[in-house]
């Protein structure tokens, strides 16, 4: 659902910014993957592969 926010700017115009979030389904699946690929205790991994492996996810 996308919302639409008029912002003021310095030189006193309005501009037309549309705010999109995701959808719950898709927030509680990303939630769902990160939480696997962060366990509480690293597992003997790196801290670099852990960050590798998140960044993958986050950017899609």
């Amino acid at each position: 659902m996308a919302r639409c926010v008029l912002v003021h700017i310095l030189k006193r115009r309005l501009v037309t910014v549309f705010e999109v979030w995701p959808r719950k389904k898709s927030r509680e699946k990303l939630e769902q993957s990160i939480r696997e690929l962060t366990p509480r205790r690293t597992c003997g991994c790196a801290l670099e592969q852990c960050i590798a492996s998140l960044n993958e996810v986050l950017k899609g």
